[in-house]
């Protein structure tokens, strides 16, 4: 999806008035005042002084309910404060822009210029075409909108996977695939104590009393074998509404000094996707948050959050925004460099749970334009690394391929091709042993068949 349709999807205010502020201020520097909305703007919604120039913005939240009467409205309305802000000589307004997501109808456009001409005031209109414009003028400021990365993270999976060593494409199998493989970890548990009880942590069917189990082992150990797989054994055990997801990422990251001492690419790239899903998650939940209180304060006219907070949640957005980038950024490049397909298999997965999550949330709000671009990074990155382990003839990592594929899908307008893929998956399941895959396939069974979901916030779990 493009930039300019990507703009035009947005349906949060408070999200738009920031990109519209970044933009013009990029433009037009110190001689562009940004108004604080929230305590009033008399109908200014930005200031530029050498143009005398009003910029009124204006980002409905149900763009599909608004009518050219109600857009007429609203600009109109916004033009009578204009004019009474120039009257009353606390502005000197010769121009106004109204600044909308998406474009407007001729005869809305028409009538607004004919209001302002009788108001002795020039008036025009930019939307999504134009900002995307002026916002590639100026690529360093995308980072500060996470939202936007969806066409970057594709263009990274893209080219890290066109790029990648032939050893990665041919399906050629390296040795340091081991150090992170649970199957090989099983395999080396008869030859050290630490990794058995490992391997017994990981299988237990008590998650809640291995896990700190396993972050004992990491903090006691110094054999970084033991320290890299007490930290896959949490994270396989990672569950959203029990554990803190910025503790494990921030733990994912200390365990890259074992994988460093190991000299394992795929280890540390396994490492970096793992810190860069979790810090996803963190963001997934701050922005949902932000977003449900950005529609309820529109819907009742008037701020709830402190001006500060607000400034203070969005820096702590910019930051985790760009920390998973550049995390899954490089576990990619470590992945494609180790010539693993194992590894790379392994941070797809990672990058593509993560694209689902953000699809499921953004759908949610009614922004299907980024819902369907991150679902479409989602389907993508799983859909390789299946293949991927298909090339290796690893039965039991497609059947985990596909148990993340069918776990986001299903939320996204494909529960039946769900419902197939998870059947799919509890044969071999049995077939391996592998317990914890066949709980998973078989909850998610069981949920695909009943539509009901345990009520977690409310203390429910599975049994």
């Amino acid at each position: 999806m493009s930039l300019e349709e990507q703009i035009a999807q947005i349906v949060d205010p408070f999200e738009f008035t920031r990109l519209c502020n970044t933009i013009f201020a990029a433009e037009h520097g110190h001689d562009f005042q940004v108004i604080d909305g929230t305590r009033g703007d008399e109908g200014n919604d930005g200031w530029v002084k050498p143009e005398n120039r009003i910029l009124a913005i204006h980002c409905p939240i149900k763009p599909e309910r608004k009518t050219d009467a109600g857009i007429r409205d609203k600009a109109f309305d916004d033009l009578d404060k204009a004019r009474k802000l120039r009257d009353d000589d606390k502005i000197k307004v010769e121009r106004w822009t109204f600044v909308t997501p998406r474009k407007l109808s001729n005869a809305v456009i028409v009538d607004i210029t004919n209001k302002a001409r009788e108001l002795g005031i020039a008036a025009n209109h930019i939307e999504a075409t134009h900002l995307a414009i002026r916002l590639l003028r100026h690529p360093e400021l995308i980072k500060e909108f996470p939202q936007l990365h969806v066409s970057q993270l594709e263009e990274l999976v893209r080219s890290a996977l066109e790029s990648a060593p032939e050893s990665l494409k041919i399906g050629k199998r390296e040795p340091e695939d081991d150090i992170r493989h649970f199957l090989e970890v099983k395999l080396a548990a008869a030859e050290d104590e630490e990794v058995r009880e490992i391997v017994k942590l990981r299988e237990s069917e008590d998650a809640r009393a291995a896990k700190p189990r396993l972050r004992a082992m990491f903090y006691r150990s110094s054999n970084p074998h033991v320290q890299l797989n007490a930290i896959f054994g949490l994270v396989d055990l990672f569950a959203p509404m029990d554990d803190d997801a910025r503790d494990l990422a921030n733990l994912c990251e200390t365990a890259i000094g074992a994988a460093k001492r190991l000299d394992s690419r795929s280890a540390e790239g396994y490492l970096l996707a793992q810190r860069g899903y979790l810090l996803s998650f963190e963001f997934g939940k701050m922005d949902l948050q932000r977003r449900a209180n950005a529609m309820a304060e529109a819907r009742i006219g008037f701020p709830l959050t402190p001006p500060q907070k607000i400034a203070a949640i969005e820096r702590e957005l910019q930051q985790l925004g760009k920390a998973f980038s550049e995390a899954f950024k490089l576990a990619l490049q470590l992945a494609s460099e180790s010539g693993s397909p194992l590894a790379m298999a392994a941070v797809l997965i990672s990058l593509g749970n993560a694209a689902g999550n953000r699809a499921l949330y953004l759908r949610q709000f009614g922004a299907t334009g980024e819902a369907d671009a991150e679902r479409d990074v989602c389907k993508k990155a799983l859909l390789y690394a299946k293949d991927l382990y298909a090339a290796l003839g690893r039965e039991l990592d497609v059947a985990n391929a596909q148990m993340n594929l069918a776990n986001q899908i299903r939320f996204l307008g494909e529960e039946q091709v769900a419902k197939e893929l998870v059947a799919s998956v509890i044969p071999i399941a049995e077939k391996h042993g592998d317990r914890n895959l066949l709980k998973k396939a078989t909850w998610l069974k069981q949920t695909l068949e009943s539509g009901k979901i345990p009520d977690y916030l409310a203390g429910e779990r599975r049994e």
